[in-house]
């Protein structure tokens, strides 16, 4: 029987375009968003920018066979983390949006390890 593999070498440029910021083209002012640009947002884009980074590193890290699997499945729904993200860019809101994220994903792995 054959089993297939993610190759590891796919696994850590998918890794490396998840934790970058989107990249800015000459004289495009865009950049990774941080928190305070979270709390100032009152549109869907950074939701769903947010949602996809989490659902980003929730692949790789099943793709990698990471243990626990699948750390996201401990939230109810997408407002969790809308209220998590809130809590948290109150009190770190120089903080990149990617990184709070990060921290929010190891918060769930340690959830689900039972920590």
């Amino acid at each position: 029987m054959c089993t297939w593999r993610w190759p590891v070498g796919i696994t850590a440029v998918l890794a490396a375009c998840l934790l970058l910021p989107p990249p800015a083209q000459a004289g495009d002012p865009v950049r990774e968003p941080d928190c305070r640009m979270w709390l100032s947002s009152s549109g869907p884009e950074l939701k769903d920018w947010a949602v996809g980074y989490l659902a980003g590193m929730n692949l790789v890290w099943n793709a990698e066979h990471k243990v626990p699997a699948d750390p996201l499945s401990m939230l109810t729904s997408q407002e969790e983390v809308f209220a998590w993200l809130n809590a948290h860019c109150r009190a770190n809101e120089r903080q990149s949006l990617g990184r709070a994220l990060i921290v929010l994903f190891f918060e769930l792995v340690k959830r689900k390890e039972g920590r």
